[in-house]
């Protein structure tokens, strides 16, 4: 064979145009030639935060060459991940079947802590971790909007409100928590307090969070109690022609009354 085409043929290696031939095909050899052959294959490149597969047909080993070759630029930061595994961009994987390249892009997004305003960007695939890439650390009590769990979206804005110390006095404890609530009645739900009937809180649960932190809650219950108690009877003389004089004769008995009164 005069040419890398016709010395791989000869070889029986079939070359497709996805397939890496160095030199390329047409270059024509000597007994010096060192030919480098890559067959090219069908690999699966699932981006974030879409969540969609693209597929490539090609020889290229690298995180960053195969993204490239499905159509992707990759920008500095941007994270690759085989089998959930943290790969270098660089380094060349390992050839299997049915291989599956996981892309996370650097997302832009805005954190507001407390109103403070930081610009940052992650590769992270959800809120809660790109905050603690970003060095934002989550306290008990703290809010996040949207939830820790939301995808992270490219232009995102993440409002992060400090928690409040509390303490909450209810059915003879003390609870210690912390809390971003709005109000008394919402701190009192998060930590599933509830105010049943007659039950009410100090401050009401319709205040804001008192400036000490320190909220106790007034368990009432409502007993109905009957008390009872006898009323007596008359007794009503009616004069009677048929008696003697100063006898007597009892006409109907008399009967006890009840009185009930609720308490």
């Amino acid at each position: 064979a005069l040419t890398v085409r016709g010395v791989l043929r000869d070889a029986g290696v079939r070359i497709t145009s996805a397939d890496d031939v160095t030199p390329a095909a047409g270059v024509w050899v000597n007994k010096s030639t060192e030919i480098f052959f890559n067959h090219a294959g069908l690999i699966h490149v699932w981006v974030e935060p879409e969540g969609k597969f693209i597929a490539a047909n090609t020889a290229a080993r690298t995180p960053m060459e195969i993204v490239t070759a499905a159509g992707i630029a990759p920008g500095k930061g941007d994270e690759f991940r085989d089998n959930g595994r943290l790969v270098n961009p660089g380094e060349p994987l390992l050839q299997k079947s049915g291989l599956v390249l996981q892309y996370f892009p650097q997302l832009k997004f805005t954190i507001l802590v407390d109103g403070e305003e930081l610009e940052a960007s992650s590769a992270e695939a959800t809120v809660g971790t790109a905050l603690w890439k970003a060095g934002v650390a989550l306290h008990d009590g703290d809010g996040v909007t949207p939830a820790v769990e939301t995808r992270l979206a490219n232009g995102m804005e993440v409002v992060v409100t400090r928690g409040q110390r509390l303490e909450i006095r209810v059915d003879g404890k003390v609870m210690q928590v912390g809390s971003s609530a709005g109000s008394v009645g919402d701190a009192l739900q998060q930590v599933g307090v509830a105010l049943q009937d007659l039950d009410y809180s100090i401050p009401v649960e319709s205040d804001p969070l008192p400036e000490d932190g320190k909220i106790a809650v007034i368990r009432v219950s409502e007993e109905i109690l009957l008390e009872q108690s006898t009323i007596p009877f008359t007794v009503e003389y009616v004069s009677d022609d048929t008696l003697e004089l100063d006898q007597t004769n009892v006409k109907e008995e008399g009967q006890y009354g009840l009185q009930a009164k609720r308490i």
